[in-house]
């Protein structure tokens, strides 16, 4: 299990290990975490994560840090048309 010394560092761990998919206003991904491979998705400000923080802590104020990578990375993405594919956005 990896140790970090500080939060931006567990978030950039978390952003070099994401595979994303985005259409329209939903965003999810799929993380390499320490316990496994979890599923994360955004739609707006709501999100869900498979995690054991998200699923074990139920009434968390907030995001788990692969909710809040996958969030940084979706902002700093531009926006892609709802109906366009991988090789029109080429």
């Amino acid at each position: 299990m990896t140790t970090y010394t500080n939060a931006s560092d567990a978030l950039l761990d978390a952003l070099t290990r994401m595979e994303v998919t985005r259409l329209g206003d939903v965003t999810e991904a799929e993380v390499m975490g320490s316990s496994g491979t979890y599923r994360v998705r955004l739609q707006g400000r709501s999100w869900t994560c498979s995690c054991p923080s998200a699923v074990y802590t139920a009434r968390r104020t907030r995001p788990c840090k692969h909710a809040m990578a996958l969030r940084i990375l979706r902002d700093a993405l531009p926006k892609t048309p709802r109906s366009a594919t991988t090789d029109e956005r080429k």
